[in-house]
């Protein structure tokens, strides 16, 4: 939770049965209206490595 800077009720509504559907959550919820022109390679590694 620290890593990403998300409290544990915006966590648990991320979760999925898939661990792949959880990871885009986090990262929609993470970076709700990222920038044109934004990919994944763009994320902070550590929020990558919490994530998964």
């Amino acid at each position: 939770m620290d890593a990403l800077d998300l409290t544990g009720q915006q966590l648990e509504k991320c979760i999925e049965k898939k661990i792949r559907i959880t990871a885009r959550r986090i990262m929609k919820a993470k970076y709700p209206s990222p920038v044109i022109g934004f990919k994944f390679a763009d994320v902070d590694k550590d929020h990558i490595s919490a994530a998964r």
